[in-house]
């Protein structure tokens, strides 16, 4: 997995200021934003060095553009995109590291994925996973918590 600057310019402070469950507001907005266009123009860079076709160049970098933010998907391809990059966190290693860098309690966490997952996907096969992954999550907080 890529991280670093390969994820974003951010710093630690600021993703923590951007993302997660407790974010919000223009600062939250502000940071994300940068986190976006940035990710834009690495994955330019990335992908302008292996020589990828430019039209392809173009649509990757405008679906990565509105990653986080976007609140429809153009494309099957940014419906993917945004389906995948949400479900890292509702996975057993996006989960607990979430629950890390936000400071959480798994509670806290699953109670707040629970609330939000239904209106956040774009595909029926990322809504299924996310609540199959949720009781996967569940599971593992109950036994955490015996």
């Amino acid at each position: 997995m890529l991280d670093g600057p390969f994820w974003s310019i951010l710093k630690p402070e600021q993703i923590e200021a951007a993302y997660g469950v407790r974010p919000e507001g223009e600062e939250a907005d502000r940071l994300n934003r940068i986190h976006e266009l940035e990710g834009a123009s690495i994955t330019r860079q990335i992908l302008e060095s292996l020589n990828y076709e430019p039209h392809l160049i173009d649509k990757i970098s405008s679906i990565i553009q509105t990653h986080d933010s976007g609140k429809q998907a153009d494309c099957l391809e940014e419906s993917l995109v945004k389906d995948a990059d949400k479900l890292w966190r509702f996975s057993k290693t996006g989960f607990w590291k979430e629950i890390e860098r936000q400071g959480l309690s798994p509670v806290e966490l699953h109670h707040y994925l629970g609330e939000h997952y239904q209106s956040w996907f774009f595909t029926r096969t990322a809504l299924a996973l996310a609540a199959e992954e949720l009781e996967k999550r569940n599971r593992e907080i109950d036994r955490t918590s015996n």
